[in-house]
């Protein structure tokens, strides 16, 4: 193909390129080195345009009356350049470049305009339309009096690649939700839409109930279209102008501008009922919820707080029961800097030797003997007295304190043993807590055996309990602990058994040496006989099982003549002895042993 196609000039001799061409080129080479020579003549310079792999291009500047540039005229094009607008030059003579490129000429005319008035350069990367199919161009353009030499490169794939690696950066793969770092864009262009216009911006983070029991159940497949379904549902759920990402795992994010907290609240509550009807796979229906916490630009105006604010109302929202919407306010931003105060004390207390250990006494039915004891953990708060698990526990297992919190309980219970049988008080076996995040951190049972090995003990004297949320909460990771403790030899006892969230295959897949009646069944038992029917049913599926009975939280006289009459194996409770520090176990055990004889 030949590079020059235009129609020849009046003074044109035989060559069919244009004298003005000749001009320009000219004009051209006398601003263009190669080496450390100028370009000999027009002729080289034109071969050399033929041959390169760039496009190269001459158009004409055309004036209207008042002396303004109203467009360009195509002059000459080379193959290379005739190839990315996928045309022939030859289609070309006397087009204008309104005609060439029609939607992106307007933006072209003007920056091409400009270069010939300021007899200037400049480079840059536009979009244009050839044959329909978007393309990107590289143009490099320099105005030679009344025209404009431009050099163009093709650079579609790479700005294809770069955006797809744009788009990885900033989106989820399996949903293709914005991710994180997107959606703290977007909450930042929000709070400015907020400065401008008023409103709030609205942050409502949405954590997937129980979606680990999906995974573990039915596999990863079928979870991740769960987690599409709900990415679908919730974007459907929520007005357009809405932001929905994903954060990873089961957490869903959705950022708004709105007139009202009211609104975010009932935007929230569109999202969670979003999730109400079951999602079918394979066959299956599964039932999901979610918890969605709501923090808005009263709480904050940095989009990572209000984040953090939203995930905080969002665990607030799990504890209040699950599937539910939760503001985050003032109240509890108090809740959460008493809770720093706590946590920042309770790492002091666990260096400064003011947790201390006082023990139950637990009677075993068929000899009346108190031949167990349950390790209930206390803080000696130096300013505050003494205080109860319910004023600290829970910080220490949302701060991971609850770990060497558990470690150094074990230890001491295990100390606590060997001391009593070097003094001759009579005691079996000792049960401890264990929480979820104990279970999920690596070599509890390698730990728990140290203890006991280092006070000279068997393993079967330190019992474990761990409630039934927990169990099911963590199921995974439960099996692999659990039965790494019982093939070590320790009792695992399953606590508040029957409070609603009972799964009986858990019963007959984990090591389980003891069940423990709820307290509210027990407080209830002596009343009649349909409050006697849950713990009778207990007792006797754990007998059935092969597993000891044990009923906790015992107050009155005929609560324990009806356990015994069902036939728990174990009681323990106010009526026998209230915890007691070491010093004491001895006494109480006593007296608890004298209340169980007069029974």
């Amino acid at each position: 193909m030949s590079p020059i196609n235009q129609e020849p000039s009046a003074r044109d001799s035989g060559d069919t390129r244009p004298v003005e061409i000749d001009a320009v080129v000219t004009r051209l080479g006398a601003r263009m080195v190669i080496g450390e020579g100028m370009l000999a003549s027009p002729d080289q310079f034109i071969k050399a345009m033929a041959v390169s792999p760039d496009g190269f291009s001459i158009w004409d500047a055309l004036r209207s009356s008042d002396g303004s540039i109203r467009d360009f005229e195509f002059r000459f094009m080379n193959s290379a350049a005739a190839e990315m607008l996928r045309r022939s030059p030859s289609d070309l003579v006397g087009c204008l470049c309104s005609e060439v490129f029609a939607e992106s000429s307007k933006h072209l005319i003007s920056r091409w305009g400009d270069a010939v008035e300021r007899a200037g350069q400049f480079h840059e990367e536009i979009a244009i339309s050839v044959r329909g199919e978007r393309r990107w161009i590289h143009q490099q353009v320099l105005s030679i009096g009344e025209a404009v030499v431009v050099v163009s490169q093709d650079v579609t794939e790479r700005r294809l690649a770069q955006n797809a690696l744009e788009r990885m950066a900033l989106h989820d793969p399996l949903t293709g939700l914005p991710n994180r770092a997107l959606a703290a864009d977007r909450i930042g262009w929000s709070l400015a839409q907020q400065r401008r216009v008023g409103g709030v911006t609205a942050v409502m983070f949405v954590d997937l109930d129980h979606f680990k029991r999906v995974n573990d159940s039915l596999g990863h497949a079928i979870g991740d279209h769960v987690l599409v379904e709900v990415a679908s549902r919730i974007r459907a759920a929520v007005p357009a102008e809405a932001v929905v990402a994903r954060l990873g795992g089961d957490e869903f994010l959705i950022c708004a501008h709105l007139p009202s907290e009211e609104t975010a609240m009932l935007i929230a509550e569109q999202a969670r009922k979003a999730l109400d009807e079951p999602i079918r796979k394979a066959g299956r229906s599964i039932n999901i919820s979610c918890s969605i916490g709501v923090a808005c630009t009263s709480s904050s105006r940095e989009p990572e707080e209000l984040i953090r604010n939203a995930d905080r109302a969002s665990y607030e929202a799990k504890g209040n029961g699950r599937s539910r919407v939760s503001l985050f306010d003032e109240a509890m931003r108090d809740r959460i800097n008493d809770d720093m105060h706590i946590e920042s004390e309770f790492k002091a207390a666990l260096v400064e030797d003011q947790l201390e250990i006082h023990y139950q006494p637990v009677i075993d039915t068929r000899t009346g003997r108190a031949s167990e004891a349950e390790a209930l953990v206390r803080w000696r708060h130096p300013q505050r007295g003494l205080l109860y698990p319910d004023s600290f526990i829970d910080v220490a297992e949302e701060s991971g304190l609850v770990v060497p919190l558990g470690d150094w309980v074990a230890a001491e219970a295990a100390r606590q043993i060997s001391e009593w049988d070097s003094t001759g008080t009579p005691i079996d076996r000792i049960w401890i807590n264990m929480s979820a995040a104990e279970l999920a951190h690596p070599g509890y049972g390698e730990r728990m055996s140290n203890y006991a090995a280092e006070n000279g003990l068997e393993a079967s004297r330190i019992g474990v309990e761990l409630t039934e949320r927990v169990l099911l909460d963590e199921a995974l990771e439960a099996g692999g602990e659990l039965a790494d403790l019982a093939r070590r030899g320790f009792p695992i006892a399953i606590d508040d058994f029957g409070v609603g969230f009972s799964s009986l295959r858990y019963l007959q897949v984990h090591p389980v040496h003891t069940l423990k009646i709820d307290r509210a069944f027990v407080s209830t038992v002596d009343l009649g006989p349909r409050e006697t029917a849950i713990p009778n049913a207990v007792v006797r599926l754990g007998h059935g099982l092969g597993f000891r009975v044990t009923a906790e939280c015992v107050e009155t006289r005929s609560q324990a003549a009806r356990l015994l009459e069902l036939g728990c194996d174990h009681l323990s409770g106010f009526l026998f002895a209230p915890p007691t520090p070491p010093g004491d176990f001895a006494q109480a055990a006593r007296e608890a042993e004298s209340v169980f004889a007069k029974l």
